[in-house]
């Protein structure tokens, strides 16, 4: 059950600013709203970016079990307020019908006309996709949306749209693990990671079965960085090389990408970042052509990628 401010039931914020009603009114008159879900460090230059032509309603997700290492992220609600939050709702267990009720709830004890959904973290991708959809807003396909958020699945995905992706298979124990390098004819080093992970969290370059065994204990029956329990890893196929990120823009069609910025890295043995170096798209077309067939096979259609 979400829980709607006391000042949002009275059918008006104290938190209204004195310019304009930021917060919606009670004279008839329609305020156009954008809701940011989870918000987390770049909390305050989204809200005040948004706060421009648009009342701002903050989601919460107060009981994910996001590891403690993530939640020093997380923003107070009087935080958000201070920062210029019209309403701030809180959503539990993930739970996309109370929520979209208590926004419908929102829009109307408020005059606010309700423009889109935005995440602002990596949990809150899917529940965006799921609640844009719930009110008829612009979102990507949910029928892709487990593809977007696990990268076993992903890959199945982008398999199926005829790119090259790394050997893979699941695994949750070593036997497993014994079993799946043999049939993908692998040898150390591999790669086992949590399948729904971000960034290089939970991600291990394996060189013994000691190491192996070391990273399914840490993934495996723990609470993933999705604040999830894992029930399987993922094993993938060990690649060297130059590591490549292509960030992408998509505005609702995905045949139209806008790269962003892109970036060559190095890391560390143990798979963490160890330094970035910024390059220049035109010069690497090939690698932009792909990521954008990527973004495509997994339904990128609105939103950063």
């Amino acid at each position: 059950k979400q829980v709607i401010s006391p000042n949002l039931m009275a059918g008006r914020s104290q938190h209204q600013r004195a310019s304009s009603a930021t917060s919606g009114d009670d004279n008839g008159i329609t305020k156009t709203a954008i809701v940011l879900i989870d918000p987390v460090t770049d909390f305050k230059q989204v809200i005040n970016a948004a706060l421009d032509s648009h009342v701002v309603v903050t989601v919460q997700m107060p009981d994910v079990a996001l590891p403690e290492k993530f939640q020093a992220f997380l923003p107070t609600t009087q935080a958000l307020v201070e920062a210029g939050a019209a309403h701030t709702l809180l959503m539990h267990h993930r739970d996309v019908m109370s929520i979209t009720q208590q926004l419908q709830i929102l829009a109307g004890v408020c005059n606010l006309h309700i423009a889109g959904i935005i995440p602002l973290s990596e949990v809150a991708v899917e529940v965006s996709d799921l609640v844009a959809s719930c009110l008829g807003l612009p979102h990507n396909p949910v029928e892709l949306m487990t593809a977007r958020r696990d990268k076993g699945l992903m890959k199945r995905a982008v398999e199926l749209a005829g790119l090259r992706v790394a050997k893979y298979a699941r695994v949750s124990s070593i036997e497993s693990v014994h079993a799946a390098t043999m049939e993908l004819s692998l040898k150390y080093p591999i790669v086992i990671k949590t399948p729904s992970g971000m960034s290089t969290t939970d991600v291990y370059i394996c060189s013994n079965e000691k190491e192996s065994t070391d990273a399914l204990n840490s993934i495996v029956d723990n609470v993933g960085p999705d604040g999830r329990t894992v029930q399987m890893a993922l094993l993938e196929e060990y690649i060297g090389g130059t590591e490549f990120a292509i960030n992408l823009m998509a505005f609702g069609d995905s045949s139209h990408l806008l790269v962003t910025d892109m970036w060559k890295y190095t890391k560390t043995q143990r798979a963490r970042y160890d330094s970035a170096e910024i390059c220049n798209p035109a010069d690497y077309s090939q690698l932009i052509s792909y990521a954008c067939r990527v973004a495509k096979a997994v339904g990128i259609e609105y939103g950063a990628a």
